[in-house]
């Protein structure tokens, strides 16, 4: 889902550190305290021995001491004192030593204190699946807000996953439940299905990111497209279009569209944070199609995501209530 980061509660098995080694993901490495701080002779211990174990992990670039409340002042100069590189250390859900991860602000309230504020600022927590209901709704708004400030440094949405169990007790009928609104709906099914905000997170994440366009009869095939990558120059991936036309009507059906047009688009250099055009000779047929399609892969190979842009000369059916 375009996803970068990670972060738990907890320090985790040493194996998934490893896969996110492999993969080049970011972790946040948190030593456990919930709301409630360690004593200084526990936490102190508790910290020596995380940082000692995962000190040479390269996807640990951060250390969380504790979580909403669960730090103990008296020792954050452990994590230093055993580490090296002398990484961040945050107190997640707080102003702390510059950084600003302030948990489920309201959206103006979250504008205010972030993007005016003098701290870099990651919510470590954010887009709560427990009252928002998928996760997806209302992100775009949020992030794209977010982006406007060059403090900006990512956020972390809770939770992955449906903390939904099986359950006959509640209802008398066997199903999957979380209790209403009690437990969290994530970004995923209970069992790691991809769900509708599963597709929306990977738009608004997508390290490519198309300026708004109206496809009209004067279309010339070009594009503003931004990387928001932080490494990677899109010369390394890969996109092609598709014009598709729906002969009949295919709405709840398995029929498919027809794809009457296809080709890569050729992409030059387009550095991290810079935006600029792309472009692709339109086919003769181009306007005999209903829809464009663009998708783009990484340098892997891996999907990244499929935009779509419907013609404006196009019949648009609609349906009108009368009161």
């Amino acid at each position: 889902m375009n996803m970068n980061a990670v972060r738990f509660h907890y320090p985790p098995d040493t194996h998934f550190l490893e896969v996110c080694d492999s993969l080049g993901l970011f972790v946040l490495n948190e030593v456990a305290g919930w709301q409630n701080g360690y004593d200084t002779k526990t936490g102190t211990n508790l910290i020596k021995e995380t940082v000692q174990r995962d000190v040479n992990h390269p996807s640990v670039i951060i250390w969380d001491h504790g979580n909403e409340g669960g730090w103990n002042y008296e020792i954050d100069h452990v994590f230093h004192d055993y580490d090296p590189q002398k990484r961040i250390v945050i107190h997640p859900w707080s102003d702390f030593n510059g950084w600003d991860t302030h948990h489920y602000p309201t959206y103006l309230t979250g504008m205010h204190r972030f993007n005016n504020g003098e701290n870099v600022f990651f919510p470590t927590e954010f887009m709560h699946g427990t009252y928002d209901n998928g996760i997806g709704a209302g992100l775009e708004d949020f992030w794209k807000r977010y982006k406007q400030s060059p403090l900006f440094a990512g956020g972390f949405i809770w939770a992955m996953l449906d903390e939904a169990v099986l359950r006959s007790d509640w209802t008398g009928e066997q199903k999957y439940d979380s209790k209403g609104n009690l437990a969290a709906d994530g970004v995923l099914g209970p069992h790691r299905e991809k769900e509708g905000s599963f597709f929306t997170v990977k738009e608004v994440w997508s390290p490519i990111q198309f300026e708004p366009k109206l496809i009209t009869s004067t279309f010339d095939g070009s594009f503003l497209i931004t990387n928001e990558y932080i490494y990677t120059n899109l010369e390394d991936c890969k996109l092609e279009y598709r014009v598709l036309k729906a002969n009949e009507s295919i709405l709840y059906t398995d029929k498919k569209a027809e794809i009457i047009a296809s080709k890569p688009i050729s992409i030059a250099s387009i550095e991290p944070g810079e935006t600029r055009k792309v472009h692709f000779d339109v086919p003769e047929n181009f306007f005999e199609g209903d829809w464009l399609e663009i998708t783009a892969h990484d340098k892997h190979g891996r999907d990244i995501y499929t935009w779509s842009w419907y013609h404006t000369s196009c019949t648009i059916f609609s349906k009108q209530v009368y009161y």
